[in-house]
Formats: structure tokens, C-alpha cells, sequence
């Protein structure tokens, strides 16, 4: 599945020449876990999210024009975290896709995706429901060059 179709607002992701990013020497900003998110259904009611959320921030700092993203995964389950500390950076990240079986009536179960925050320094790897790039900010908090 292309990750076009795995990721809410993909486009953000894109580098300036709208390529998929290198991401080998990404700088790890922040991880932060949240076990329940609950939410105002516009009724008054609240509900709890489908599961832990994970929100990651990065720098790209292998690309011409450096820049941040920060990135939503929900729905999280088998997280391991190896090696955050004072230099976070990752070798790659790679997103695969993890079939979950099928509803009473046949239908497919979303997928899970299996999100590889490959290990130079900090690795991260997990299985969520959903990605979304939350925001981008086009430069260098590190001063990567």
C-alpha cells in the first residue's frame, strides 16, 4: 500500500521537490505517549480514543533545506523504545502494513501499520490504526546542515 494512502496529510511529509524524505540522520525532538485521549463529541459526551497515542516529533536534517514534522500515530500497541537520550537520531523510517483479520460480515479489519523508526542512536518501533502529520515547520531547530 503506497505510503499516500497510509498517512493523513502525506503531502506535508514531502520534501521541497515533493519527494518522500531521507530521513537516515532524522534527529528524534520528542516522543510523547499518551495512554487515553478523550474527546467532546460535539454532543456533550466524551469518548476515549481507539487506543494509546503516540506523537513524534523529528527534524530531517539529511535534506538540503532542513525541516520538522510532527507526526500522530493512534491506535498504538507493542511499543519498544531503545536509546533516547542526548542525540536521538534514526537511520531510516519505514512504514509497512499488517493485515488484522475481518469483520462478522467478511469485510476486512483496518490494518495495522507497523511503523520502524530504524536504530543509529534511538530506535522506536510500534504498531498503530492511524498516521497523521500534524504540522511542518520549514527550518532548522538544530541548526543541521
Amino acid at each position: 500500500m503506497p505510503y499516500e494512502e497510509l498517512i493523513t496529510n502525506y503531502s506535508l511529509l514531502l520534501n521541497q521537490q515533493g519527494e518522500w524524505p531521507n530521513f537516515h540522520d532524522a534527529e528524534i525532538l520528542s516522543v510523547d505517549f499518551c495512554a487515553m485521549v478523550s474527546e467532546d463529541d460535539g454532543k456533550g459526551c466524551a469518548y476515549l480514543s481507539i487506543g494509546p497515542t503516540l506523537t513524534v516529533a523529528l527534524e530531517l536534517c539529511a535534506e538540503e533545506n532542513p525541516y520538522v514534522v510532527i507526526l500522530r500515530f493512534t491506535g498504538c500497541s507493542d511499543v519498544e523504545m531503545e536509546g533516547f537520550g542526548y542525540v536521538n537520531d534514526i537511520n531510516d523510517l519505514i512504514i509497512e502494513v499488517q493485515e488484522r483479520g475481518r469483520f462478522r460480515n467478511g469485510d476486512p479489519l483496518p490494518p495495522h501499520r507497523v511503523v520502524t523508526f530504524e536504530k543509529l542512536r534511538f530506535g522506536l518501533n510500534f504498531r498503530c490504526l492511524e498516521i497523521e502529520v500534524i504540522s511542518k515547520l520549514n527550518e532548522s531547530l538544530l541548526g543541521c546542515e
